[in-house]
């Protein structure tokens, strides 16, 4: 009894151990240590009296414990000696593995795992885990005795004696292969959902029950501009909704179904809830607050028991869609104007011919309602003879199968209600519907399009007709240039006949010398750079002699935009130009042979009217004054007929360059002061700016201040005053010429810069002159890039002004361009400093007084303008400029120039090869600079 109760004394642990084993098992292993624990302490830290006294029920449970882990069958429940040898196998463990009792205790357990398990050491690695861990648990592939495999769950325990000390493993094995085969299933099916929203072209979103975002997938990350972590479980789509459509939306469903519905999730899930499904468009917003236009289907989703569990979203992006539409409703408001176009009709008829349905747009066509359509044999759409013989040849397609019309649009007539015929365009096809064979026929009535055709047709035949009968040479023309048509006149202007005309090409017959100028003008053309183009050209005759023409040409394109063909028209201007010639002819003859006797018949009678006019009789002296008072105005009216003709034909030539406007207006002043001095009239003006400069030809603009000055002297009282003054208008100069005359009219205003324009003959009679020099006085300023106007009051006087923009502020020339130079008027020698420190300037200036001129630019941009203003004997030029380096200008300026780089740096050799001399200011003298300067100059000083 002893030996019994201390050998259940040494098993106690372990049956306490294996029972706590059994129920963490049954458990799911959750609890067992906390069980062992409590049984350890309530049994193994009693007294060995009360040990002994439950010795016999222990043994009893001992045996009622094996019983319990023998009957476990779905765990194989074993243990393990230290070295990882099985010791114990239960039922459970022999249907798993395979093996008895027998054949397996004593045997390590690393025989379980597969042999890559074994080489890696996963047996050994799990019993070290469990002993210094306490527990080893896990899942992988385990070997069965027939060499199967299976997907294991395995827990290793370690176990303990009453010291603590670890006497060996209890293993646990589950067969958890189909547990793992439905998770694997499971996983590729949601991997393959996650692939199919990854790459929908739709925005997909699903939500649970109140609106929180469950599913956003990456089309709506790059649509709405959100990411996935930004909007799952946080955000309801209230987020990418237009607030006003909700409320708009909740408004219009409330009013269908009579219930009040408010402006939130509900406005989306309402209908989803009664119909299941959804569809409407909305407008969506974008993060970055842009917004597009979407077609929202809403569905519900429900689980197994048919309760909604949340909503699904597939929105489409419809943009493209409404612009389209967009697109189709504009062309189809241009073009109903002209094409009148009717919705096209649907008709749906079953295999005996019976109309089965009627659209509102068949109706409209045929004239029947949809009621009285609907049953009835669609023969009643039929003139004669189809309307008699359809049903034979529905006949004939059931019995051969042979399709004449089914799959093709074709050009019919059909008949309305009222018995007219009409044109229809009809396609038919088949289909099957419920096993049932139908037609489906789509119909447009094509009156208004025969109707345009047979139009189209009658203006093409009118436009040949206008071609061929035109009393100018007109032509169709290929873009490469070949003739397409071309009519009678154009075949007689040129001398050759229709056959040869179309054999050839306009380049053959056009002069070399206008070529290149017209097939430019066809380049952009066709590049639509320009709609149309005109042109006087020379086209050579057959018989070789040269045929002015004005061609006027326009460009006809496809409807794709592609170019189709040109037409030309082709006016002969042979004569106008041999009355060009003649013209200008006679106006050198005019200039020459009038103007050389005049000026003789001018002089001879003013010395008479000034020295021997005291001499001659009273009636003799007033006739001579009279002769010479008229001399003066044929040579003034012949003069301005010859400017008009120079202004005209361009001709006219201006010396434009910049010039102070002080002097020329003085010079204006003194010179038409004695003129006006026959009016009792004083000229008086205010001070001007010396400084002021624009760009001008300084002589027309003087003849236009002397036509100006002399007109308001006129049209003055006597012993009024001409005010003559400058202002600046912005970065503009505007010269104001004001009198205090009678104004002009309001019925002359508009016409008074026109060619003989006077306000009355009586004026004319009284103030004399030839109407002609505002017109010219407009032209010349015009040409000079300048603008003339006017401001007057009846009663009180006028004012005339010329406006030009002031030098500094006028556009510089091209940055590629050579600077080119003037020939200066003045004769004078010049060097032109380019430097920012005047100081050093007026050093140069004073020590080459009376030999040159120094004039400074204190910029490049000043240079520039300098440089193309007049000609410089030689150019000092420093490196560091205001705005930039000086070396810009060395490529710009003429080879022939002698160049000195005066500058605070040293230059490389490549610039000083460029030069005639580089110096460097610090280290040499002004004496030095002067000498080198007259030296390059010598032999132009």
């Amino acid at each position: 009894m002893k030996e019994l109760t201390t050998s259940l004394q040494a098993s106690l642990p372990i049956i306490l151990l294996l029972t706590g084993l059994l129920i963490a098992a049954l458990l799911g292993l959750t609890i067992w240590p906390m069980i062992i624990s409590r049984m350890k302490t309530r049994y193994l830290e009693k007294p060995n009296r009360q040990l002994k006294q439950k010795t016999n029920s222990l043994i009893a449970s001992e045996l009622h414990y094996q019983q319990l882990i023998d009957g476990v069958k779905d765990y194989a429940i074993y243990w393990l000696d230290l070295d990882g040898n099985v010791a114990s196998w239960n039922s459970g463990a022999e249907r798993i593995k395979g093996y008895a009792a027998k054949e397996i205790i004593g045997q390590h357990f690393s025989r379980f795992y597969t042999e890559d398990d074994q080489q890696a050491g996963m047996p050994e690695k799990a019993l070290d885990i469990a002993r210094t861990k306490g527990k080893f648990e896990g899942d992988g592939w385990h070997v069965r005795k027939d060499g199967s495999l299976f997907w294991a769950h395995v827990t290793i325990p370690a176990i303990y004696d009453m010291g603590g000390q670890i006497t060996g493993f209890a293993k646990v094995t589950s067969d958890i292969t189909e547990r793992k085969e439905f998770e694997e299933e499971l996983e590729e099916t949601n991997q393959l959902n996650r692939a199919i929203l990854s790459s929908a072209a739709y925005l997909i979103v699903a939500t649970d029950i109140t609106g929180r975002v469950i599913v956003f997938n990456k089309q709506a990350e790059i649509a709405l501009g959100y990411s996935t972590v930004e909007i799952e479980h946080k955000q309801t789509p209230a987020i990418w909704h237009d607030g006003a459509e909700i409320v708009k939306r909740a408004t219009e469903l409330s009013q269908e179904y009579g219930v009040t519905i408010e402006p939130g999730f509900d406005v989306f899930t309402y209908k989803p809830d009664i119909d299941g499904i959804e569809s409407s468009e909305w407008t969506f917003i974008r993060k970055d607050g842009s917004r597009f236009p979407g077609n929202l289907t809403a569905t519900t989703l429900k689980n197994k028991n048919g309760e909604i569990t949340g909503y699904l979203g597939i929105v489409e992006d419809i943009t493209q869609r409404k612009q389209a539409e967009h697109q189709i409703m504009e062309e189809a408001t241009r073009l109903q104007a002209v094409m009148n176009t009717v919705l096209d009709g649907l008709i749906t008829v079953d295999h005996q011919g019976i109309i089965q349905s009627f659209n509102p747009a068949s109706a409209s066509i045929f004239g029947y309602q949809q009621e009285e359509a609907i049953g009835q044999n669609i023969n009643i759409l039929m003139p004669e003879p189809h309307h008699s013989k359809h049903d034979g040849y529905l006949e004939h397609y059931w019995s051969t199968g042979e399709k004449k019309v089914i799959g093709m649009a074709r050009e019919v007539t059909g008949k309305r209600k009222d018995g007219m015929i009409f044109p229809i365009e009809i396609c038919i096809n088949e289909m099957k519907l419920d096993d049932t064979r139908m037609f489906v026929g789509t119909i447009r009535d094509i009156t208004e399009r025969k109707k345009i055709e047979q139009d189209l047709r009658t203006s093409e035949e009118t436009f040949r007709s206008a071609i061929e009968n035109a009393s100018i040479g007109m032509a169709l023309v290929e873009p490469n240039g070949r003739w397409l048509k071309v009519n009678s006149a154009l075949c007689e202007l040129l001398g050759y006949d229709k056959f040869e005309m179309l054999s050839n090409d306009f380049q053959s017959i056009t002069h070399p010398d206008d070529l290149r100028q017209d097939m430019e003008y066809v380049r952009k053309v066709l590049a639509d750079e320009i709609k149309s183009y005109q042109m006087e050209k020379r086209y050579y005759h057959k018989s070789g002699r040269i045929v002015w023409t004005l061609l006027s040409v326009s460009l006809v394109r496809l409807e794709n935009g592609k170019p189709n063909y040109f037409i030309s028209q082709i006016q002969d201007i042979t004569e106008r130009k041999e009355m060009e010639r003649i013209k200008s002819e006679f106006i050198s003859i005019v200039s020459h042979e009038l103007r050389t006797p005049l000026t003789s018949i001018r002089g001879s009678l003013g010395l008479m009217v000034g020295t021997m006019l005291k001499e001659l009789p009273e009636k003799a002296a007033t006739l001579l004054n009279i002769a010479y008072q008229n001399s003066e105005r044929l040579i003034l009216l012949i003069n301005d007929i010859l400017d008009i003709d120079k202004i005209a034909s361009g001709q006219m030539r201006f010396d434009i360059k910049e010039e102070a406007l002080a002097p020329i207006i003085e010079q204006a002043v003194v010179t038409n002061q004695p003129y006006a001095d026959k009016f009792n009239v004083l000229i008086k003006k205010d001070p001007i700016d010396p400084e002021l400069k624009i760009n001008i030809d300084s002589a027309r603009l003087l003849q236009v201040l002397a036509n100006l000055l002399s007109n308001a002297a006129k049209f003055s009282n006597p012993d009024d005053t001409v005010d003559v003054s400058v202002e600046h208008t912005g970065k503009n100069i505007r010269v104001q010429i004001r009198d205090h005359g009678a104004g002009i009219s309001e019925e002359f205003r508009a016409r008074i810069f026109g060619k003989f324009s006077q306000a009355d003959s009586s004026v004319t009679r009284t103030k004399g002159g030839t109407g002609l020099g505002l017109h010219i006085s407009k032209q010349m300023i015009e040409q000079m890039h300048g603008e003339i106007g006017f401001d007057t009051e009846v009663g009180k006087g006028t004012t005339f002004w010329i406006e030009f923009a002031i030098a500094e502020n006028l556009a510089l020339p091209d940055d590629n361009s050579v600077l080119h130079y003037k020939e200066d008027v003045s004769g004078a020698n010049a060097i032109l400093h380019i430097e920012d420190d005047p100081d050093l300037s007026n050093v140069l200036a004073t020590a080459l007084h009376g030999k040159y001129q120094i004039i400074t630019a204190t910029t490049l941009k000043k240079a520039e303008t300098l440089l193309n203003a007049r000609h410089f004997n030689m150019i000092i030029l420093d490196i560091g400029m205001p705005d930039g380096s000086g070396l810009t200008l060395l490529d710009k300026l003429d080879p022939s120039t002698k160049v000195i780089i005066l500058s605070a740096q040293e230059q490389t050799k490549d610039v000083q090869d460029k030069v005639a001399a580089t110096m460097v200011k610090s280290r040499i003298s002004e004496t030095k600079i002067i000498e080198t300067i007259l030296q390059l100059l010598g032999d132009q000083s």
